[in-house]
């Protein structure tokens, strides 16, 4: 014996591990297709499932070229139809079962929940046979509902089974035959020709119909398959060419790419729970926020949320369920397991029921969990979108439109990567796109698409991005000539009694002068400005856009960011931070720091600011410089003053009312 195992050598070790970061993991198989001849996903029409049930149907397009006689110009039989479905029977599992992946030398084992079998079903054909027979239906009138009575009896006639008053007594246990039962609950057969039903297996025989407790037994089954809802999802199938790898990467390695942690906020009265859900208005996938800080594998704390009188910070926000919040936790967390811990609310379902969408997460947990796809995955995995149906063509329409907020915020952000930085560059179709998105998402894009530049670097972009031509002139006083044969984007910012930025125009630091006219035509660097801080705001010393049209919007946002950054701790709290920051709270502190800094008079060889005589509030914050501007300029850096102060006091008193608020949530009251 010890010689065999001399033999039988060890080649390898694996660590093994036990994924179980999806309880309701299940697979799928096709048991009456071959593996050389794979169903063609790009054809699915229409996906559901009922999961409680384990039931799920699949819609695919009849493939035309095998399926249609070109020969023919007669009309199409309705047999002919151009669908076929593809339904669920669940295999009774005797034993438990994993799938198993290698990784890194690891071996990662993840449990299913059940397997299903899909068998091609047909069920246009059954409802045109019961159109067909008519009154024939009339016969079996045992079976709970009128439209269960005329499927199985079709059931019956297609598999050659006798009506049971036909029959003759049998031993039951001798002839139990499997019948496949189609079940449209509440819908007519017209709609049952354009809606694929659901497929499951139940025991029929000569006995069936005579005994009441087997009778009584199917209608309980059957009534339970009929009270769950279909749940409309969406698959979504990676084009790279070598998906698998990633997709079972992202799915059964879970334990160690990510760990997720569901935190319980315990000792919420239901009438606040809308105020909660206002607070936690999260974005989509944070690709950058204000001022350019942070990203999309930001997994700061910024939330703080109490469990079990432990507080543990939530890191990098991923997604929200009916009743439950889950979040991405860092690698080191990895082995901690997923608890459920349901808010104590009867009515949180009612406000947490939107549709997020969050880097990272490439998993749910629940068929109450609704997920649109992240944006910057939609080309990298397979996904399934659900969601809790209570209304089934609502729904549809929810999920449709989150994806086209998806793609929207998607082609918007590809237009924003591939587009050099410049300076007012803002199409008409960017803006068009831009409004039909959420006012959360339109100041993100707007923050990305606000090219920030010193007024300095102006005349750097204008050649490459606006196709002016800039000449830069070797005078010593530092003149740039710029020269535009076209109407300028500049326009939007000229006042109604000025055209600003003429052809051939000198820009120096006395005006800027034309010198196509014999004297030239001054205009006062005053007036750049001015023009400048119509459409533009300095923050720390840089000139960044405010397009007009959603201008009140993104105001509005920065007020709230400034909420949280007023905070000035660790950890932000819940209650006072709005939805759209995500800044670390180190860099919170910071730019807050910057914020109230006294201004400091600083002088090099090259420029000397003064500011201490223009206001008094200039002593409580520290404001850009840029050109001496605050010398030059002190109406501008006044206004600039005023706009900051006072969205400094509105944000104070919010902190104060949110904590106030905070106080009343957090004693129950």
């Amino acid at each position: 014996m010890l010689e065999d195992l001399d033999d039988d050598p060890v080649v390898e070790e694996y660590e093994v591990l036990l994924n179980d970061n999806f309880p309701g993991f299940s697979l799928w198989q096709y048991p009456l297709r071959s593996n050389l001849m794979p169903y063609d996903f790009n054809r699915l029409r229409k996906l559901r499932a009922k999961p409680h049930q384990h039931i799920v149907e699949l819609t695919f397009q009849s493939g035309k070229p095998s399926n249609f006689d070109f020969s023919s110009m007669q009309a199409t039989d309705p047999r002919g139809k151009r669908t076929f479905s593809l339904s669920s029977q669940i295999v009774r599992q005797y034993s438990n079962t994993m799938i198993g992946y290698i990784s890194d030398g690891r071996v990662f084992l993840t449990p299913l929940a059940s397997i299903l079998q899909l068998h091609p079903t047909f069920d246009h054909l059954n409802s045109l046979l019961v159109q067909e027979q008519g009154s024939n239906n009339e016969d079996i009138s045992l079976l709970p509902t009128t439209k269960l009575n005329e499927s199985l009896q079709l059931q019956q006639q297609l598999l050659g089974i006798k009506k049971p008053q036909q029959q003759k007594w049998k031993n039951p246990a001798a002839s139990l035959i499997p019948l496949s039962v189609s079940m449209a609950p509440n819908t007519t057969h017209q709609q049952q020709q354009q809606q694929p039903q659901s497929v499951t297996e139940v025991l029929g025989g000569s006995g069936f119909s005579s005994s009441y407790g087997r009778r009584h037994a199917y209608n309980i089954m059957k009534q339970s398959e009929a009270d769950e809802d279909w749940i409309d999802c969406i698959m979504y199938r990676d084009v790279k060419q070598d998906p698998l790898k990633e997709a079972l990467s992202r799915l059964l390695c879970g334990t160690v790419s990510t760990a997720m942690q569901i935190v319980q906020q315990s000792g919420i009265q239901s009438s606040n729970v809308d105020w909660l859900h206002n607070q936690i208005r999260l974005q989509y996938p944070p690709q950058s926020n204000i001022f350019g800080y942070g990203n999309s594998f930001d997994t700061s704390a910024l939330l703080l949320l109490k469990s079990n009188q432990n507080q543990i910070p939530i890191q990098q926000p991923t997604a929200i369920i009916p009743g439950q919040y889950i979040s991405q936790a860092d690698k080191k967390d990895s082995q901690q397991r997923i608890q459920f811990h349901q808010i104590q609310s009867r009515s949180a379902s009612e406000y947490f029921d939107d549709v997020f969408a969050y880097p990272s997460t490439s998993r749910f947990t629940q068929s109450s969990l609704r997920r649109v796809i992240p944006v910057n995955e939609l080309n990298n995995s397979e996904f399934l979108i659900l969601g809790k149906n209570d209304d089934q063509k609502q729904n549809s329409q929810q999920l449709e439109y989150q994806q086209s907020q998806s793609n929207l915020l998607h082609k918007l952000l590809q237009r924003i990567e591939n587009q050099k930085t410049g300076y007012f560059v803002y199409d008409e179709i960017d803006h068009i796109l831009l409004q039909k998105l959420p006012i959360e998402d339109q100041v993100r894009v707007l923050i990305r698409r606000a090219h920030i530049l010193r007024l300095s670097d102006v005349l750097d972009s204008l050649e490459n991005d606006l196709g002016i031509t800039v000449i830069r002139s070797e005078s010593k006083n530092g003149e740039d000539l710029i020269h535009h044969s076209f109407t300028s984007p500049f326009q939007r910012l000229q006042r109604p009694d000025s055209k600003l930025f003429p052809q051939n125009t000198h820009i120096s630091e006395k005006g800027i002068m034309n010198p196509g006219m014999k004297r030239g035509v001054e205009i006062r660097e005053e007036e750049v400005i001015n023009a400048l801080s119509l459409s533009s705001v300095l923050v720390h010393g840089w000139w960044v856009e405010q397009p007009s049209p959603i201008y009140q919007g993104l105001i509005q946002r920065v007020r709230e960011i400034l909420i949280g950054l007023l905070a000035q701790k660790e950890v932000v709290q819940l209650s006072e931070i709005p939805s759209l920051s995500f800044i670390p709270a180190s860099v919170s502190r910071k730019l807050l720091e910057d914020l109230t800094e006294p201004v400091k008079i600083t002088q090099n060889s090259q420029s000397s600011y003064q500011a201490t005589h223009i206001d008094n509030n200039l002593v409580h914050f520290k404001y850009p410089i840029d050109n001496d501007i605050e010398q030059r300029f002190q109406n501008i850096a006044r206004e600039q003053a005023n706009v900051i102060t006072n969205m400094y006091k509105q944000a104070k008193e919010a902190v104060n009312f949110l904590l106030g608020l905070s106080d009343i949530i957090n004693k129950g009251e």
